[in-house]
């Protein structure tokens, strides 16, 4: 957690002048380019006087003048602080009650839940008809001549100057955050302003609260039609799903952890697909984070997605806490210790038995209202540790591993070819492949990430648009092609992807 510094103005000061601008809009452009973590750590906070509606152990539960239409419950997490926004002094949480009128920031980021939920940065009272704290970051700082420290914030908008007299602490960095009481803010560009008085944050901490730990708020699962895939380029991968209940959601994917982080898996059969699989207009299940962009669309970082779901879609991904053995079958505890599902004998359709850290789908209808709860799987499939890593054409098993790109399952170009019967002539002029079968061919090259069909048959003309995979074709060691499976499937085989890759050709293609 980063040191938080206060920056505190005299009580007198602060009952002057006019309240300024606080809340920003969140810039959805800057979505690109950057991992999902990183973006959301940049979007400003939301800041609005409020109402205290309701208290709770670790949260609070608020109505906004402004800024949303309705309650809005903020978790208090270890980075939230509770200062009086006339001394500057901490507050505990069990010092607010309802009806109490405060001054609030709170993470853009937030649930689709009843009322929404969202995590609480900074909270004020004591407000009153006062200039409230301004929550900043620092986005970079130096000094004048004088030996004053000049703070940038406000995405570049705004100069806050700290008299060097007055600051003790270490010295700020980029990334740090600040809370600031000023009232005139100069209406030039940047904007400027001066503080007042400032006091190291560690003067605080021994009167700071204990705050509680960070919330825990379950992902969302959804059932959904995928709308937008895409899978890299200068943007970084994401799929558009519509969900079952008229939202529109961007979900951003960890590439790095399509596997075991964020899988893509078929509900038939329990197989780690890639992102290559996905189809434009399919039905799948999604799970992503709770927190969601007040964007439009909404982003949310994805958790894992189900293909393949069928008319009887499985109630989700879990994965096993504990197992033990019962009259009634396998027991497993899941969900964070909050559920048990018991899976008769027979009911696992596929893989081995299930053992701690085993991941499964699994398909029920009620749950008991205990604590843990508990319900019994009417199916469950099991989901492999790893993705696919060996290749089988026909009968014959390859030597050369599976690779991945972009989460773009890949195999080794001569090999799978010649195996399904395709002619294979290198051209090291240009560092591309020509393939033709007699019926189909096509032509490939290193670094392209463009992938066609065409007709190979004398006097047959025809040939299919340029398709894109998310993966070009590389050399590895210098020497072995890989190329996209998905490739081999535009060209008429079948592909069947599960612990082994298997790539038939089917007579008469």
């Amino acid at each position: 957690m980063k040191k938080m510094r206060v920056l505190c103005a005299l009580a007198a000061v602060m009952l002057c002048g006019a309240v300024p601008v606080f809340a920003q809009a969140v810039e959805t452009a800057d979505m690109a380019a950057a991992d999902t973590a990183a973006v959301m750590e940049q979007v400003a906070p939301i800041a609005d006087f409020a109402v205290v509606k309701e208290v709770g152990t670790d949260s609070v539960t608020i109505r906004p003048d402004t800024a949303y239409e309705g309650l809005i419950q903020l978790n208090i997490g270890d980075a939230a602080l509770l200062l009086d926004n006339q001394t500057g002094a901490a507050v505990l949480p069990a010092d607010l009650k309802a009806g109490d009128k405060i001054y609030a920031y709170w993470s853009p980021m937030m649930t689709r839940s009843i009322p929404p939920q969202s995590n609480l940065q900074l909270l004020l009272t004591n407000v009153e008809d006062s200039v409230p704290a301004h929550l900043h970051t620092v986005e970079a700082v130096e000094a004048d001549v004088s030996g004053d420290i000049i703070v940038t914030t406000n995405n570049g908008g705004l100069l806050l100057t700290i008299p060097a007299a007055m600051w003790q602490g270490d010295a700020l960095q980029t990334g740090d955050t600040v809370i600031a009481w000023y009232d005139v803010v100069a209406m030039s560009y940047p904007g400027q302003a001066v503080a007042e008085r400032v006091a190291d944050a560690a003067d605080l901490s021994d009167d700071r609260p204990a705050v509680m730990p960070e919330a825990v708020i379950e992902p969302v699962v959804k059932q959904a039609k995928l709308i937008g895939v895409a899978r890299g380029g200068e943007d970084y991968p994401y799929v558009m799903i519509d969900t079952v209940d008229g939202q529109e959601v961007r979900l951003n994917i960890d590439i790095d952890g399509v596997v075991d982080d964020t899988p893509i898996i078929d509900a038939g059969t329990g197989a780690i697909k890639t992102l290559a699989d996905l189809q434009v207009g399919t039905d799948v299940v999604a799970c992503y984070g709770p927190m969601i962009t007040m964007s439009i669309p909404g982003q949310s970082p994805m958790q894992y997605m189900l293909v393949n779901v069928g008319e009887d879609a499985p109630v989700g991904l879990f994965t096993a806490e504990k197992v033990e053995q019962t009259a009634n079958g396998t027991r497993v505890l899941t969900n964070n210790g909050s559920l048990y599902i018991t899976i008769p004998a027979g009911a696992a359709e596929n893989g081995t038995a299930i053992a701690e850290g085993s991941r499964f789908l699994a398909w029920y209808d009620m749950v008991l209202e205990s604590y843990p709860g508990q319900t019994t799987a009417d199916k469950v499939v099991m989901v492999p540790d790893e993705a696919t890593k060996y290749v089988t054409v026909g009968n014959k098993n390859l030597n050369d591993p599976v690779e991945y790109v972009n989460g773009v399952a890949m195999v080794p170009l001569r090999a799978v070819a010649e195996a399904l019967g395709f002619e294979v002539e290198w051209n090291p002029a240009d560092m591309s492949a020509a393939l033709n079968n007699g019926i189909v061919q096509t032509v490939v090259r290193t670094g392209y990430d463009s992938y066609y069909k065409a007709a190979a048959i004398e006097g047959v003309l025809g040939m299919s648009a340029p398709q894109s995979y998310g993966a070009a074709m590389y050399l590895r060691n210098k020497e072995t092609a890989y190329v996209p499976v998905q490739l081999f499937k535009l060209l008429g085989a079948d592909v069947e992807q599960g612990l082994v890759l298997k790539i038939t050709m089917p007579e008469g293609k």
